[in-house]
This record gives C-alpha cells, sequence and structure tokens, in this order.
C-alpha cells in the first residue's frame, strides 16, 4: 500500500480507500485489532505527508472480524487519530451490520469521504435491484424513489 500511496501522489490523485484486513479466528481479536490499526496508522501517516486521505471501508461480518460496523470504524478513526482518514461507506455492509445511512452521517459527518451505493440484501447487486436501496435513498433529501413511477425511467431490459 506504501508503494501505491507512492504512485498514487505521482498521479495527483487525492483518495485512496483502505480496508482492515481480518484478524486470525483462532487468535483474540484484539490482537489482529492491533496489528491493523498500527498498519493503518503507517498507512495514514505516509499519505497525509503525500496530501492523500485515505478513505477506509467497513466490511461484511464475513470479510473481516475487525472494521465491520459504524461503532468498529469510528473506534479505529478515533485511535489513528488523524483528520486524514475518514469512511468508505458501502451500502451493503451498513445494511449488515444493522447500521443506518442516518447513523453514519450523525457520527462521522465529513469524516464520510466516499458512498458505495450497492443493493441487497445478501451481496452487491446493482442499484435498485435489492430492497437496500428502498430503505437507503428515504434518508438522502431531494433524492426521488427507486420504486413506483419512477421504475419507468427504468432502461434496463
Amino acid at each position: 500500500m506504501l508503494r501505491a500511496l507512492e504512485i498514487a501522489s505521482e498521479l495527483e490523485i487525492p483518495l485512496m480507500q483502505a480496508v482492515s484486513g481480518a484478524g486470525y479466528y483462532h487468535e483474540p481479536a484484539e490482537e489482529a485489532w492491533k496489528r491493523s490499526r498500527d498498519s493503518l496508522d503507517r498507512i495514514v501517516t505516509r499519505a497525509e505527508s503525500l496530501g492523500i486521505r485515505i478513505s477506509l471501508e467497513p466490511l461484511l461480518p464475513y470479510e473481516s472480524n475487525l472494521v465491520n460496523s459504524l461503532a468498529s470504524a469510528r473506534s479505529m478513526l478515533e485511535e489513528i487519530g488523524s483528520a486524514s482518514l475518514g469512511i468508505h461507506l458501502d451500502t451493503i455492509a451498513m445494511e449488515a451490520a444493522g447500521d443506518t445511512l442516518e447513523e453514519y452521517f450523525s457520527a462521522l459527518g465529513r469524516r464520510i469521504l466516499h458512498v458505495q451505493l450497492c443493493d441487497g440484501p445478501g451481496g452487491h447487486l446493482a442499484w435498485g435491484d435489492g430492497t437496500v436501496a428502498d430503505e437507503v435513498v428515504p434518508a438522502i433529501p431531494g433524492v426521488p424513489p427507486i420504486r413506483g413511477s419512477d421504475r419507468s425511467r427504468d432502461v434496463r431490459p
């Protein structure tokens, strides 16, 4: 990742995504959390020196036993304590954790650097192909509903 930051700097890319990784399931999660935090801290420190921000993506519980909810994302942000670290919000991981868009924005506000709009449940479906979009869209002021009369504008076969 450190080499990728160098390349991003050369290309004048201002934002890169990172994930916490996952711990070994046969060891205490606290040990993996410390390794993840220390690695992310090194990444963020280097990114800051290059003028790059890092967006940390909370993953689905089967992808990571570390950062997979609003609570764990907030904890990681607080422990690292850098304004250059924010959140990459995936609506499927958000839904799987039982979190909401309102909760994320209320808790983190401008620390949310990127939103990945995916539909579900159960996986990353195209926006509008599942039911998560129906739950997320009403939380976004000024965005029309996905279902109903809005479907008449759907161009998919």
